[in-house]
């Protein structure tokens, strides 16, 4: 019997188990045994010997008569024992089995006890040592019995380590009792105690002192709980600073400052307020919001969803009502009030004028998506407008264009002449298309238009619309003069707006290959025209040029052909000058070293213009070289003697002589004696000795 109640009181349950299976064998000659037990959220711990799971458990059971025990805790959900024996149990062995499962399930409810109580210490202890507040439990001598996490850390050190040691060496780090300690007041009293005191820190600490007792009203100690309110007192410092400047500050604001009651109803409002919407100071007190915002629901509606959220709202833009009837835009914020219970009770905000930077911030999301030159819609615009494009636009066409030869016309004339073209290619492109059709400048040089809801029938009309405008335009602006290719194409929803855009670009690149001989021309024409209409004499000069050069050629014995060319060269070798300013090809007395050379890029603009055309490139190459000098002096290559082709040099002295022969603003003509003298002198300097004695022989034999 003693042998079946004594077992060791420490170790886990598994060696509880352990010496209860070693009992059962030894005093009942036990051949398996079980153990379960709960283990919290609906597990279970099972300890099993001589079976192999807790089902062969229960497998045995069923069939096992008189050979096993089973022994249910009180109540059954704390546990049950199993024992199994070789043997039916006699029933002395039976009262010895149930003798050691009533001590087994003694010790595993001490056991549990034991656990519950360490665990319930363990959460009071994690509960005190988790409080802001600083504790200390002090006897009577004045001695710490126990302190939290808060009050320890509060002095640098462990809980354990302040137990036993006097408070005032603690928490003062003297050998005397504190003037204003509370334990002492307490002990005395017998009351609670409470002061706020400063700590040698600079903290602001409140202190509370409670008399412990025990339960026969014996005193057992001092309870203390220190709470440091340092920012709690600052900031209650700070709200009574705070609401003796706060509607000085508020006067002070340049933003507008105001405060409505639940209706929108102004109760408060600053002086830059009032300036926002043209009042005096104080004249909006009492105004309600839908008298001053132009729409009054979308006041109506915002304040609502503030009351109802309780969540602030900002960047708020409104139109309001400006006394005297100025279209402005104010930026507000809506706050709510709130009272000790939530509600809302009120609300505040700011507001600030933003016409302006409205107004700006509108300029910008137009250049955003508009070309800045023209006026016309981007490229990114084109781009984005391909993307959204719906069902119900298809049919949709694609017409693109092409200003032809702007690049030359920018590198000749200058940008700004090129940019007159663009504005006036806009305004024949975006007053041929309907109204509902959208055009963009895509490219330095590249138009394009969206039609949508039209077909190729509707397309061919807006192109020849184009083309007749192109014509008008062409017709009445002479110095200005447009020519576009164009492309067009179409989708019906069953191809994709890029590969539209593909085809549409294919076609206008033929175009422009199809007319491009007539362009070059064309714009040759215009840039001489230009020309003869900013410098008369240049003409002339050019046509006596076209007689002289040809005779000497002739003289030379040149061919009919070569003649031809001569004659050419006369008439356009200067066509580089029309992209050379007024101020300098019209200046009167020496140029500056900056502005000759300007003029001298007259020869490499020719040369680009000849270039540009089928009828001039087989002399573009002369026009390039007409300043070349024989001793190597001249521009812009710097040739010298027979580098310099023929017809250049036959062309410099008949321009030579011509110029000099002829009036000019800044002198007057020589003679042709006089010039032909100046020619022989600059023979093997400036010009070929043996074409100067050519020429001079052959001015002379027609004079005389």
């Amino acid at each position: 019997m003693f042998d079946a109640i004594s077992f060791s009181s420490s170790g886990t349950l598994e060696d509880l188990f352990a010496e209860l299976v070693e009992k059962a064998v030894r005093l009942l000659g036990a051949a398996g045994a079980a153990m379960i037990l709960p283990k919290g959220n609906k597990q279970q711990a099972v300890f099993i010997w001589g079976f192999r799971d807790i089902k062969a458990v229960q497998r045995y059971l069923k069939g096992a008569g008189d050979h096993y025990l089973v022994h249910h805790f009180t109540p059954k959900s704390r546990g049950t024992l199993y024992i199994k024996c070789e043997h039916a149990l006699l029933p002395e062995e039976r009262r010895l089995a149930l003798i050691l499962g009533q001590t087994v399930e003694k010790i595993v409810r001490q056991r549990k006890v034991e656990g519950d109580l360490k665990r319930a210490e363990e959460e009071k202890a994690l509960i005190l040592d988790s409080l802001a507040e600083q504790l200390f439990f002090i006897n009577g001598k004045r001695r710490i019995k126990w302190a939290n996490a808060s009050a320890a850390s509060t002095v640098g050190l462990t809980p354990d380590q302040i137990v036993g040691r006097r408070c005032y060496r603690v928490l003062k780090g003297h050998c005397g009792s504190c003037g204003e300690c509370l334990a002492i007041e307490v002990f005395k009293s017998g009351e609670p105690q409470q002061k706020v005191v400063m700590s040698s820190q600079g903290r602001i600490l409140n202190i509370r002192a409670y008399p412990l007792r025990c339960e026969d009203g014996a005193f057992r100690g001092v309870l203390n709980t220190i709470t440091d309110i340092t920012g709690r007192v600052q900031a209650e410092e700070a709200l009574r600073i705070s609401e003796a400047k706060y509607r000085e500050i508020v006067a002070m604001l340049q933003e507008g400052f105001y405060e409505a009651d639940l209706s929108g109803t102004i109760t408060l409002s600053n002086d830059a307020a009032c300036r926002l919407l043209g009042y005096e100071s104080g004249d909006l007190m009492g105004k309600n919001f839908r008298h001053i915002v132009k729409n009054p629901y979308t006041a109506l509606r915002i304040f609502h969803d503030v009351y109802v959220t309780g969540q602030p709202r900002q960047g708020i833009i409104l139109e309001v009502k400006h006394r005297e009837g100025k279209p402005r835009f104010v930026e507000i914020s809506v706050t709510p009030l709130k009272d000790s219970n939530g509600r809302v009770t009120s609300f505040y905000g700011t507001a600030r004028d933003i016409t302006e930077r409205k107004e700006h911030l509108e300029r910008l999301e137009h250049f955003g998506w508009h070309d800045a030159l023209t006026g016309l819609y981007n490229r990114a615009w084109f781009e984005h407008q391909l993307e959204e494009i719906d069902d119900d636009s298809y049919p949709v066409t694609l017409v693109m264009a092409d200003l032809d030869g702007l690049r030359l016309i920018n590198d000749i004339l200058g940008h700004a002449h090129g940019d007159e073209l663009l504005r006036a290619c806009a305004r024949v492109f975006q007053t041929s298309v309907r109204a509902s059709d959208q055009v963009a400048r895509i490219g330095g040089d590249e138009f394009a238009a969206i039609l949508t809801r039209c077909d190729e029938d509707i397309a061919e009309i807006v192109v020849r619309r184009i083309r007749k405008a192109l014509a008008d335009h062409n017709s009445k602006n002479p110095r200005f003069l447009l020519s576009l290719s164009i492309g067009a194409a179409t989708s019906h929803g069953d191809c994709p707006l890029r590969k539209t855009f593909k085809e549409a670009d294919n076609r206008m690149l033929s175009d422009k290959l199809l007319r491009s001989l007539k362009q070059k021309n064309q714009l040759i024409k215009v840039l001489a025209a230009s020309l003869a209409e900013r410098d008369y004499t240049t003409r002339f000069h050019a046509e006596r040029l076209a007689q002289l050069c040809p005779k000497l050629g002739q003289r030379l014995g040149l061919s009919k052909g070569e003649q031809d060319d001569l004659a050419l060269l006369a008439r356009i070798h200067d066509l580089g000058k029309v992209g050379i300013p007024d101020d300098i090809l019209f200046k009167q007395g020496p140029l500056t070293p900056e502005e000759r050379t300007i003029m001298e890029q007259h020869a490499e603009k020719g040369y680009r213009i000849a270039s540009s055309s089928p009828d001039l490139v087989h002399i573009a190459r002369l026009v390039l070289c007409h300043h070349e000098r024989w001793d190597g002096q001249g521009y812009p290559l710097g040739l010298k003697g027979e580098e310099i082709p023929l017809e250049c040099r036959i062309l410099a002295l008949a321009d030579a002589y011509d110029a000099m022969t002829s009036d000019r603003s800044y002198r007057k003509a020589m003679s042709p004696k006089e010039a032909l003298a100046v020619i022989r002198e600059c023979a093997g300097s400036q010009f070929d000795p043996r074409l100067a004695e050519e020429f001079i022989a052959m001015i002379e034999e027609n004079e005389g």
